[in-house]
């Protein structure tokens, strides 16, 4: 039975720990800190289909087959809120009507483009004046990063898989990889994956395998309604890819409360931090351009905004993730660089760095071989 170490009990290294012992591994996850410590559980946890690239679609309607699965077997909290991404030019709409070409070759149901008085007919406050049309994912939605991971871990341990609260200090490679762990302790496996989410460039520094991240801090906030809407809120996104720009998005956190933050795929716009040293709050110039933004996307509604939190996009130069073996090394593999859409995408990342880990190829999708981490190894690129 081989046996395989994971760094990180994110969503990314929980997922790849119980599809690992799932294809018959004996599994080890060492985490710092407790499942869902770091990004996961600070994320907004939206999945949606919404892009137009195709390895972008199925990676995500792959990872919804197996939030549905989790959900109908182990109760994963899931909402179908619905998903909205907004258009305001012919070159953004243009992109938006690939993406629907893309998700219905793939299967995906719910998906058409709005006009603009259909977007107000969905979603009654919403301003469409400046807007050319929407793209609405009905069966998009949210779940909840820190239970996403609880389930996981539990699934784990029912696989007789073990979860070890310690930090990875060291690492002395041999017939067998010796993680050297900050309780005096060490983890001897046949396959290292660095699972370790903003902290994969430290990680990866003390295996020997450097890992090119771009630690953005991101921040969210909440909206208080004076009443309730009436209708459900969904997950509204206005931004599409490739913009050099953020947006602001939005989606009901309770009947009477927004979660609002900002978001770009767009690797660069915003603050690059230490995973160990950022201000963990959100602060008074977010909320005031949070403000503006909202309030110009939803004028008719009285919101008074509340401080909120800060977490990581770890991103790869590339936005893309990283995932798989490194070329130096076959039997250290890479899982990270989700970004900010990591929980979205945790589910197939960690399956392609389990069969990885196990068969030495991607079967689940043969196009991850895009995702590998030699496509940065002629980069010369300053990372955080």
């Amino acid at each position: 039975m081989k046996s395989i170490a994971i760094i990180g009990a994110g969503a990314a290294g929980l997922s790849t720990a119980v599809s690992a012992s799932e294809l018959g591994a004996e599994v080890t996850v060492v985490e710092q800190a407790y499942p869902g410590a770091g990004s996961t559980g600070l994320s907004a946890g939206v999945f949606t289909t919404s892009y137009a690239d195709p390895l972008d679609v199925e990676l995500r309607v792959l990872s919804a087959f197996v939030l549905d699965r989790l959900a109908a077997e182990h109760g994963l909290p899931v909402t179908r809120n619905g998903f909205l991404r907004l258009a305001h030019t012919s070159v953004e709409w243009s992109l938006l009507r690939r993406a629907v070409i893309e998700q219905q070759r793939r299967g995906v149901t719910g998906v058409s483009l709005l006009t603009a008085s259909e977007l107000k007919e969905l979603v009654p406050d919403l301003r469409t004046d400046d807007l050319v049309a929407g793209l609405w994912c009905a069966n998009d939605g949210y779940t909840d990063g820190h239970v996403l991971c609880s389930v996981w871990a539990d699934l784990l341990r029912e696989r007789g898989g073990r979860i070890i609260k310690a930090e990875v200090v060291g690492h002395e490679p041999a017939d067998k990889h010796r993680l050297v762990l900050s309780t005096g302790n060490t983890v001897n496996a046949d396959v290292v994956v660095n699972a370790a989410g903003a902290w994969a460039s430290k990680v990866g520094d003390i295996l020997g395998h450097p890992v090119p991240l771009i630690n953005e801090r991101h921040q969210v906030c909440f909206a208080h309604l004076s009443c309730s809407l009436g209708y459900t809120m969904p997950t509204v996104m206005d931004y599409t890819q490739g913009a050099q720009r953020v947006g602001v998005y939005f989606r009901h956190e309770s009947e009477v409360t927004l979660l609002v933050g900002l978001h770009s795929n767009y690797v660069g716009i915003q603050e690059q931090v230490d995973p160990d040293d950022f201000a963990r709050n959100s602060d008074v110039e977010f909320i005031e351009r949070v403000a503006g933004e909202l309030l110009s996307r939803l004028p008719n509604l009285d919101l008074r905004l509340q401080e909120g939190y800060a977490g990581i996009y770890p991103y790869s130069p590339d936005w893309l993730p990283i995932v798989g073996p490194f070329q130096a090394d076959s039997s250290v593999i890479a899982c990270t660089g989700g970004g900010g859409v990591g929980v979205n995408l945790s589910p197939i990342m960690g399956r392609i760095a389990a069969e990885w880990a196990l068969f030495a190829a991607p079967k689940a999708l043969t196009a991850a071989t895009r995702l590998l981490p030699g496509r940065f190894a002629q980069r010369e690129t300053s990372y955080v």
